[in-house]
């Protein structure tokens, strides 16, 4: 030690060289007060920019228009009456050369008006939308295989399934490395006893015990309810023995690409643009409308679809608090356990 006393660094100086690197920005935190708060009282707290506030239509928008253009993807191949209503007002490539020049049109002119959130939500669509496409080629490729599995459909589906999360995530994830900071998106374990509130006036609970309610009040009741629907075949029968493995495994498959497409890309976009809290209801909402335009029955189908989107907010709220997709992919996974356990036969 010389006595000398170390001259300070500029304040100014460390400013400017921090802001000049990009790369080592600090990540987002999490909106602060979000865990204290349920999905409907978020709405009213105050926990986004005014900026954020005003992006909610114009996200709403372009949320529609890339749901418009799944619909146009899938028209042909399911018997959905809501594809059929779309695609019967609105011709088929008009939506699948329209969408992406719209959400990319969208992107250039929110980019120069500064409003960058809004920007890389249109483009992530886009994404999104080109993925779609890239699904049929992955289906046509992989025909040689999944036509000799006929046998063991649901080794089927799994492979299929495994087809849609890559072709949808890697246009997607190439989008988010691009434009998106480092810890937007989280797709890791995270940390399971951080704490949140179900609702406003509940005492704040970890996510691990959270887990186990949404086990014992959501996903209970939604097997009871589809085993009823077959009569409870399948547990009557013991088949239900024999189906328990690709059961988990077809379930697995299923939360695991869902997720990460709603919950581990999209969302991220979603919050950039509109904030934590319209942005968890944007892609919730926007998850249900998928399931809505898959729908056979679609007034059978509605109340499921709504519940449906309500639930998944609490799953794109535990990605943001416990900073992981697993316990989304984990609640997610016990309903489709319910759901596949009974109808094993239809996949």
């Amino acid at each position: 030690m010389s006595g000398r006393p170390t001259p300070p660094v500029p304040p100014v100086r460390a400013t400017a060289a921090l802001a000049s690197t990009p790369t080592i920005a600090a990540t987002p935190p999490v909106a602060p007060g979000l865990a204290d708060h349920g999905i409907f009282s978020m709405l009213r707290a105050g926990l986004d920019e005014p900026t954020q506030r005003r992006e909610l239509i114009p996200s709403a928008l372009l949320l529609f228009a890339a749901w418009l253009g799944f619909l146009a993807w899938i028209g042909p191949f399911v018997q959905s009456p809501v594809a059929a209503a779309v695609l019967a007002a609105v011709p088929r490539p008009v939506l699948l050369w329209g969408v992406p020049a719209l959400l990319l049109g969208v992107a250039v002119g929110a980019r120069a008006a500064g409003r960058r959130g809004l920007a890389v939500l249109a483009v992530m669509l886009a994404a999104y939308h080109a993925g779609n496409g890239l699904i049929g080629i992955g289906y046509a490729a992989a025909a040689p295989l999944t036509d000799t599995l006929g046998d063991t459909p649901w080794l089927r589906f799994i492979v299929r399934r495994a087809i849609y999360a890559a072709a949808v995530c890697l246009p997607m994830a190439a989008i988010a490395i691009v434009l998106l900071r480092r810890g937007e998106v989280r797709l890791g374990l995270g940390d399971w006893r951080a704490r949140t509130r179900m609702s406003r006036k509940d005492a704040p609970i970890t996510w691990r015990r959270a887990l186990l309610g949404v086990g014992l009040f959501g996903a209970l009741p939604v097997a009871l309810l589809m085993q009823a629907a077959v009569r409870f075949e399948p547990v009557v029968t013991g088949a239900i023995v024999g189906i328990a493995l690709p059961v988990l495994l077809m379930s697995l498959v299923n939360a695991t690409a869902e997720e990460l497409i709603f919950r581990g890309f999209a969302l991220p976009a979603a919050v950039r643009a509109a904030g934590a809290p319209r942005g968890l209801w944007l892609i919730g909402i926007w998850f249900g409308l998928h399931h809505l335009g898959l729908s056979v029955a679609l007034l059978a189908s509605l109340p499921g679809v709504v519940l449906l989107g309500i639930g998944s907010v609490y799953f794109g709220k535990s990605v943001l608090e416990t900073r992981g997709l697993a316990w989304a992919i984990a609640a997610h996974m016990l309903f489709d356990i319910a759901i596949f356990s009974a109808f094993y036969g239809e996949f």
